[in-house]
Protein backbone atom coordinates (compact mmCIF):
# COMPACT_ATOMS: atom_id res chain seq x y z
CA UNK A 1 0.00 0.00 0.00
CA UNK A 2 0.91 3.55 -0.73
CA UNK A 3 0.17 4.89 2.35
CA UNK A 4 1.92 1.89 4.97
CA UNK A 5 -0.79 -0.33 7.05
CA UNK A 6 -1.08 2.58 10.26
CA UNK A 7 -0.78 6.22 7.89
CA UNK A 8 -3.81 7.04 5.87
CA UNK A 9 -5.04 10.14 5.69
CA UNK A 10 -8.18 10.93 7.44
CA UNK A 11 -10.73 11.07 5.23
CA UNK A 12 -11.84 14.90 6.34
CA UNK A 13 -8.00 15.27 4.99
CA UNK A 14 -9.09 14.52 1.24
CA UNK A 15 -9.33 17.63 -1.17
CA UNK A 16 -10.46 17.79 -4.56
CA UNK A 17 -8.00 19.46 -6.82
CA UNK A 18 -9.09 22.93 -8.64
CA UNK A 19 -7.99 22.69 -12.08
CA UNK A 20 -6.30 25.84 -12.93
CA UNK A 21 -5.74 24.82 -16.51
CA UNK A 22 -5.03 21.49 -18.29
CA UNK A 23 -2.32 20.70 -15.90
CA UNK A 24 -2.30 22.62 -12.99
CA UNK A 25 -4.78 22.16 -9.76
CA UNK A 26 -4.68 23.80 -6.60
CA UNK A 27 -5.82 22.34 -3.41
CA UNK A 28 -6.08 25.15 -0.43
CA UNK A 29 -4.71 24.93 2.59
CA UNK A 30 -6.95 22.48 4.58
CA UNK A 31 -9.71 24.06 6.77
CA UNK A 32 -8.51 22.65 9.54
CA UNK A 33 -4.61 23.53 9.33
CA UNK A 34 -5.91 27.10 10.77
CA UNK A 35 -5.88 25.32 13.92
CA UNK A 36 -2.03 24.45 13.94
CA UNK A 37 0.19 26.68 16.20
CA UNK A 38 1.32 30.04 14.98
CA UNK A 39 5.12 29.10 15.09
CA UNK A 40 4.31 25.77 12.91
CA UNK A 41 7.69 25.07 10.60
CA UNK A 42 6.04 23.02 8.15
CA UNK A 43 5.67 23.76 4.68
CA UNK A 44 3.00 26.83 3.34
CA UNK A 45 3.04 24.94 0.06
CA UNK A 46 4.09 22.31 -1.18
CA UNK A 47 4.77 21.81 -5.08
CA UNK A 48 4.12 18.25 -7.06
CA UNK A 49 5.08 17.90 -10.33
CA UNK A 50 4.31 14.82 -12.18
CA UNK A 51 6.13 12.12 -14.26
CA UNK A 52 5.31 12.10 -17.79
CA UNK A 53 1.60 11.21 -18.57
CA UNK A 54 0.67 10.98 -14.81
CA UNK A 55 -2.81 10.44 -14.28
CA UNK A 56 -4.71 12.86 -11.97
CA UNK A 57 -6.18 9.95 -10.07
CA UNK A 58 -2.74 8.38 -9.22
CA UNK A 59 -1.18 11.72 -8.50
CA UNK A 60 -4.01 12.06 -5.71
CA UNK A 61 -2.40 9.60 -3.50
CA UNK A 62 1.12 11.50 -3.06
CA UNK A 63 -1.22 14.77 -2.29
CA UNK A 64 -3.52 12.92 0.16
CA UNK A 65 -0.51 11.50 2.16
CA UNK A 66 0.72 14.83 2.09
CA UNK A 67 -2.49 16.02 3.21
CA UNK A 68 -1.83 13.85 6.03
CA UNK A 69 1.44 15.40 6.82
CA UNK A 70 1.63 18.39 6.54
CA UNK A 71 -2.56 19.65 6.88
CA UNK A 72 -1.34 23.20 6.85
CA UNK A 73 0.17 23.73 3.47
CA UNK A 74 -1.47 24.15 0.61
CA UNK A 75 -0.70 22.23 -2.67
CA UNK A 76 -0.34 23.36 -6.46
CA UNK A 77 -0.16 19.83 -8.61
CA UNK A 78 1.42 20.14 -11.75
CA UNK A 79 1.12 17.13 -14.30
CA UNK A 80 3.43 16.76 -17.20
CA UNK A 81 3.11 15.16 -21.29
CA UNK A 82 5.39 13.59 -23.26
CA UNK A 83 4.78 15.84 -25.90
CA UNK A 84 5.07 19.18 -24.41
CA UNK A 85 8.79 17.73 -22.80
CA UNK A 86 9.56 16.67 -25.95
CA UNK A 87 8.38 18.87 -28.57
CA UNK A 88 7.02 22.21 -26.74
CA UNK A 89 8.58 25.25 -27.83
CA UNK A 90 10.40 27.32 -24.72
CA UNK A 91 7.05 29.48 -24.78
CA UNK A 92 4.26 26.93 -24.89
CA UNK A 93 5.97 25.56 -21.81
CA UNK A 94 6.47 28.78 -19.59
CA UNK A 95 2.78 29.87 -20.81
CA UNK A 96 1.24 26.38 -19.43
CA UNK A 97 3.27 26.67 -16.09
CA UNK A 98 2.63 30.84 -15.14
CA UNK A 99 -0.51 30.04 -13.55
CA UNK A 100 2.12 28.67 -10.60
CA UNK A 101 3.74 32.09 -10.50
CA UNK A 102 0.27 33.57 -10.25
CA UNK A 103 -1.16 31.29 -7.31
CA UNK A 104 2.16 31.44 -5.44
CA UNK A 105 2.20 35.53 -5.67
CA UNK A 106 -1.27 35.26 -4.10
CA UNK A 107 -0.72 32.98 -1.67
CA UNK A 108 1.95 35.83 -0.59
CA UNK A 109 5.11 33.38 -1.56
CA UNK A 110 6.88 35.43 -3.25
CA UNK A 111 7.04 38.53 -0.74
CA UNK A 112 9.53 39.84 1.38
CA UNK A 113 7.91 37.27 4.27
CA UNK A 114 10.10 34.07 4.63
CA UNK A 115 7.91 31.37 2.69
CA UNK A 116 8.61 27.62 3.86
CA UNK A 117 8.04 25.42 0.35
CA UNK A 118 8.51 22.01 -0.71
CA UNK A 119 9.17 21.12 -4.02
CA UNK A 120 8.41 17.02 -5.24
CA UNK A 121 9.83 16.34 -8.80
CA UNK A 122 9.01 12.68 -9.95
CA UNK A 123 10.76 11.33 -12.89
CA UNK A 124 12.57 13.12 -16.20
CA UNK A 125 8.53 15.03 -16.66
CA UNK A 126 8.45 16.67 -13.17
CA UNK A 127 12.22 17.60 -13.36
CA UNK A 128 11.23 19.69 -16.77
CA UNK A 129 8.72 20.84 -15.56
CA UNK A 130 9.96 21.89 -12.22
CA UNK A 131 12.66 23.66 -14.51
CA UNK A 132 10.41 25.62 -16.66
CA UNK A 133 9.42 26.74 -13.13
CA UNK A 134 11.99 28.14 -11.97
CA UNK A 135 12.49 29.84 -15.66
CA UNK A 136 8.98 31.47 -15.23
CA UNK A 137 10.16 32.65 -12.00
CA UNK A 138 13.40 34.31 -12.60
CA UNK A 139 11.05 37.51 -13.95
CA UNK A 140 9.72 37.58 -10.37
CA UNK A 141 12.01 39.44 -7.25
CA UNK A 142 12.89 36.16 -4.98
CA UNK A 143 12.17 36.13 -1.16
CA UNK A 144 15.00 38.03 0.49
CA UNK A 145 15.14 34.07 2.64
CA UNK A 146 13.33 30.72 2.39
CA UNK A 147 13.13 27.21 3.46
CA UNK A 148 13.03 25.05 1.33
CA UNK A 149 13.31 21.63 0.15
CA UNK A 150 13.70 19.61 -3.57
CA UNK A 151 12.82 15.93 -3.75
CA UNK A 152 13.83 14.04 -6.65
CA UNK A 153 12.35 10.76 -7.33
CA UNK A 154 13.53 8.70 -10.26
CA UNK A 155 15.57 11.16 -11.51
CA UNK A 156 18.08 11.82 -13.96
CA UNK A 157 18.13 9.41 -16.11
CA UNK A 158 19.76 9.32 -19.70
CA UNK A 159 17.75 10.37 -22.82
CA UNK A 160 18.05 8.23 -25.41
CA UNK A 161 15.72 6.55 -28.22
CA UNK A 162 15.70 3.06 -25.56
CA UNK A 163 14.59 5.41 -23.07
CA UNK A 164 11.88 6.93 -25.48
CA UNK A 165 11.40 3.55 -26.60
CA UNK A 166 10.34 2.22 -23.67
CA UNK A 167 8.40 5.61 -22.43
CA UNK A 168 6.48 5.07 -25.80
CA UNK A 169 5.50 1.36 -26.66
CA UNK A 170 4.18 -1.07 -23.83
CA UNK A 171 6.40 -4.17 -22.65
CA UNK A 172 4.10 -6.78 -25.02
CA UNK A 173 2.95 -4.76 -27.75
CA UNK A 174 0.59 -5.81 -30.42
CA UNK A 175 1.75 -4.78 -34.41
CA UNK A 176 -0.44 -1.79 -34.17
CA UNK A 177 1.23 -0.69 -31.16
CA UNK A 178 4.55 -1.71 -32.64
CA UNK A 179 4.49 0.30 -35.61
CA UNK A 180 2.63 3.49 -34.28
CA UNK A 181 4.97 3.14 -30.89
CA UNK A 182 8.17 3.09 -33.36
CA UNK A 183 6.98 6.27 -35.10
CA UNK A 184 6.13 8.46 -32.08
CA UNK A 185 9.70 6.81 -30.69
CA UNK A 186 11.33 8.80 -34.18
CA UNK A 187 9.24 11.75 -34.07
CA UNK A 188 10.48 12.31 -30.79
CA UNK A 189 13.96 11.68 -30.98
CA UNK A 190 14.34 14.06 -33.87
CA UNK A 191 12.38 17.15 -32.52
CA UNK A 192 14.15 16.48 -29.30
CA UNK A 193 17.52 16.82 -31.51
CA UNK A 194 16.66 19.50 -33.75
CA UNK A 195 14.47 22.05 -31.54
CA UNK A 196 17.86 23.24 -29.75
CA UNK A 197 19.37 23.80 -33.26
CA UNK A 198 16.00 26.16 -34.15
CA UNK A 199 16.31 27.88 -30.99
CA UNK A 200 12.85 26.15 -30.13
CA UNK A 201 13.69 24.94 -26.57
CA UNK A 202 16.73 25.12 -24.80
CA UNK A 203 19.17 21.73 -25.15
CA UNK A 204 17.26 18.23 -25.13
CA UNK A 205 15.45 17.14 -22.57
CA UNK A 206 18.79 15.41 -21.23
CA UNK A 207 20.66 18.67 -21.40
CA UNK A 208 17.72 20.80 -20.30
CA UNK A 209 17.42 18.71 -16.80
CA UNK A 210 20.49 17.92 -16.04
CA UNK A 211 22.14 21.40 -16.91
CA UNK A 212 18.86 22.25 -14.16
CA UNK A 213 19.80 19.84 -11.69
CA UNK A 214 23.14 20.46 -11.45
CA UNK A 215 23.02 24.28 -10.57
CA UNK A 216 22.99 24.97 -7.14
CA UNK A 217 20.70 28.17 -8.04
CA UNK A 218 18.17 26.22 -9.75
CA UNK A 219 15.35 28.16 -8.04
CA UNK A 220 16.25 32.09 -7.57
CA UNK A 221 16.70 31.62 -3.66
CA UNK A 222 18.33 28.20 -3.39
CA UNK A 223 21.76 27.60 -3.24
CA UNK A 224 25.12 24.81 -1.97
CA UNK A 225 22.55 23.85 1.52
CA UNK A 226 19.57 24.17 0.44
CA UNK A 227 18.36 20.42 1.37
CA UNK A 228 17.49 17.78 -1.31
CA UNK A 229 16.67 13.94 -1.26
CA UNK A 230 17.06 11.91 -3.91
CA UNK A 231 14.84 9.14 -4.21
CA UNK A 232 15.50 5.76 -6.66
CA UNK A 233 16.17 2.28 -7.20
CA UNK A 234 18.46 -0.08 -8.21
CA UNK A 235 15.58 -1.93 -10.46
CA UNK A 236 14.01 1.17 -12.66
CA UNK A 237 14.34 0.45 -16.20
CA UNK A 238 13.62 4.01 -17.05
CA UNK A 239 15.83 6.01 -14.83
CA UNK A 240 19.12 3.61 -14.78
CA UNK A 241 20.39 3.15 -11.52
CA UNK A 242 24.16 4.20 -12.73
CA UNK A 243 22.82 7.79 -14.01
CA UNK A 244 21.16 8.81 -10.31
CA UNK A 245 24.56 7.57 -8.65
CA UNK A 246 26.93 9.78 -10.77
CA UNK A 247 24.68 12.75 -11.39
CA UNK A 248 24.34 12.64 -7.17
CA UNK A 249 28.22 11.61 -6.95
CA UNK A 250 28.52 14.96 -8.84
CA UNK A 251 26.58 17.20 -7.08
CA UNK A 252 28.22 16.68 -3.79
CA UNK A 253 32.01 16.76 -5.43
CA UNK A 254 30.52 20.59 -7.15
CA UNK A 255 29.62 21.55 -3.36
CA UNK A 256 26.00 20.95 -2.27
CA UNK A 257 26.66 20.16 1.27
CA UNK A 258 22.82 19.05 2.06
CA UNK A 259 22.12 15.86 -0.31
CA UNK A 260 20.89 12.79 0.87
CA UNK A 261 19.71 9.56 -1.04
CA UNK A 262 17.78 6.80 -0.17
CA UNK A 263 18.12 3.91 -2.59
CA UNK A 264 15.23 1.28 -2.89
CA UNK A 265 15.70 -2.23 -3.78
CA UNK A 266 13.22 -3.91 -6.62
CA UNK A 267 11.09 -0.96 -7.07
CA UNK A 268 9.89 -0.18 -10.29
CA UNK A 269 10.20 3.31 -11.96
CA UNK A 270 8.20 6.21 -9.52
CA UNK A 271 6.48 3.44 -7.65
CA UNK A 272 9.04 3.72 -4.65
CA UNK A 273 6.24 4.85 -2.30
CA UNK A 274 4.61 1.60 -3.14
CA UNK A 275 7.13 -1.14 -2.43
CA UNK A 276 8.57 0.76 1.03
CA UNK A 277 6.27 3.71 2.02
CA UNK A 278 7.66 3.65 6.11
CA UNK A 279 10.91 4.71 4.62
CA UNK A 280 10.06 6.10 1.77
CA UNK A 281 7.65 8.93 3.94
CA UNK A 282 10.49 8.39 6.42
CA UNK A 283 12.92 10.16 4.22
CA UNK A 284 10.10 12.87 3.15
CA UNK A 285 10.04 14.05 6.70
CA UNK A 286 13.06 13.83 7.63
CA UNK A 287 14.25 16.65 3.99
CA UNK A 288 11.73 18.67 5.83
CA UNK A 289 13.55 17.97 9.33
CA UNK A 290 16.85 19.61 7.79
CA UNK A 291 15.10 22.09 6.14
CA UNK A 292 14.08 23.39 9.59
CA UNK A 293 17.01 22.67 11.11
CA UNK A 294 20.15 23.52 8.55
CA UNK A 295 23.06 20.98 8.89
CA UNK A 296 26.30 20.82 6.55
CA UNK A 297 26.67 16.86 5.18
CA UNK A 298 30.30 16.47 3.92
Amino acid sequence: MLFGTQSLPHPEMERQPVAVNSIVHYLPALANGKDSPTDSVDPQLILIFSWMDGQLRHIMKYSQKYSALFPSAAQIIIQADKAACYTGSSNMNMRRIHPVVKLMVQNGLLSEHPPRMLFHAFSGGGACQLLWLARALRDITPPKKTSTGIIFDSVPGTFNCRTITRFTIPPSPTLYQTLLGSFSVVRLWTLNEVYPWLYIRPGTVHQFIHDGMNHPRMLEWTDSVTPRLYLYSDADYLMQVASVRAHIAGVRKAGMMNVSAEEFRGSEHVQHAHKDPERYWGAVRQLWADVVQPKAKL
